[in-house]
């Protein structure tokens, strides 16, 4: 039987049992805060463009066609922002991960320790 176990094709878990915690609180919270204020702030930014598209057509027409010139330049750098920011948020939250399971297998064999 031994023999068997050592020459079947099992496959080991390569991912972190301690990291399951860390990884499943993050995307806790991520779910709670992420939805209603993204939500929020879309409507927010969208009714500010809106406003001052007005605003600036109202005041001077050259203003607004200045302003219709320029928007897609910045949104293009808001996007290039907006995805180099996640990147980066996305490679920390693995680190945190990494940390958060490797303190809680050390606090586990701690506990181990101190139970024998």
């Amino acid at each position: 039987m031994f023999i068997y176990c050592i020459y079947s094709n099992i496959h080991c878990d390569a991912n972190n049992a301690f990291e399951f915690a860390t990884k499943v609180q993050a995307q806790l919270e991520q779910i709670e805060f992420g939805p209603g204020e993204k939500l929020g702030q879309s409507i927010q930014h969208f009714s500010s463009c809106i406003i001052a598209f007005i605003f600036a057509s109202t005041i001077s027409w050259k203003i607004a066609l200045i302003m219709l010139v320029i928007a897609p330049f910045i949104i293009l750098d808001v996007w290039i922002l907006v995805t180099s920011l996640k990147t980066g948020i996305i490679m920390e939250r693995k680190t945190w991960e990494k940390a958060g399971g490797l303190a809680e297998e050390l606090l586990y064999n701690i506990l181990l320790l101190l139970q024998s």
